[in-house]
């Protein structure tokens, strides 16, 4: 393997484990139309705003969200559009993978009986 494989692969390494947290996947959703300053993220996600900054912070330094300041307002924006496609992608797969374990689960389903005793 090259090392422009291995550091590519690290990158990759790295944006996956950025989004590999509900919160910062919940902010990159609100954002994903439009950018929005930090309030209107802290009450779309109902996180507290440190909370936020915090999460919004590990995703600007994995590349994933840019910043625009308004004086003392910073609005966070995707980088690449092409980061919701994968998430969308993965929610896809998910919703799949529920709907199949529920339907295999309710396919095993049995009304429950009572188990006769035994006389020892």
């Amino acid at each position: 393997m090259g090392k422009f494989q291995e550091e590519a692969f690290d990158l990759i390494a790295g944006h996956l484990k950025a989004l590999a947290d509900p919160l910062r996947l919940r902010i990159l959703d609100q954002i994903r139309e439009e950018p929005h300053y930090v309030k209107d993220i802290v009450a779309a996600v109902g996180a507290a705003q440190p909370t936020v900054s915090k999460h919004l912070g590990i995703l600007r330094r994995a590349g994933i969200v840019d910043t625009e300041r308004n004086g003392t307002l910073v609005r966070y924006r995707i980088r690449d559009e092409r980061l919701c496609d994968l998430c969308d992608l993965l929610m896809e797969t998910v919703v799949n993978r529920i709907q199949r374990d529920k339907s295999a689960f309710e396919d095993d389903q049995q009304p429950f009986r009572r188990r006769e005793k035994v006389e020892a």
